[in-house]
């Protein structure tokens, strides 16, 4: 396969993505710990202990927390991300 369409070149692009849209409110490792965090009730999501599939948190990232009946502080990133971003 051509480098940009292997696995590692979309674990990088994902980085790139996690990196510039969640960590400020996730954190780097992604536990809910991020800078931003602390301003928040509830708490932004552990994304390293979640119990929910990966079809459901793509759902949560496209309509945003209260799109589906969680946390109003996590938005909706479905206009602005690709859905190879999402995923």
């Amino acid at each position: 396969a051509p480098p940009r369409e292997t696995r590692e070149a979309a674990v990088i692009r994902g980085g790139i993505v996690f990196r510039t849209y969640c960590v400020l409110c996730h954190g780097a490792a992604g536990r809910g710990d991020g800078r931003a965090a602390r301003m928040y009730t509830p708490r932004p999501a552990d994304l390293t202990n979640s119990p929910f599939n990966d079809a459901y948190k793509e759902l949560i990232v496209r309509r945003g927390g209260a799109g589906v009946g969680r946390s109003e502080f996590m938005p909706p990133w479905g206009d602005e991300l690709s859905e190879e971003q999402i995923r």
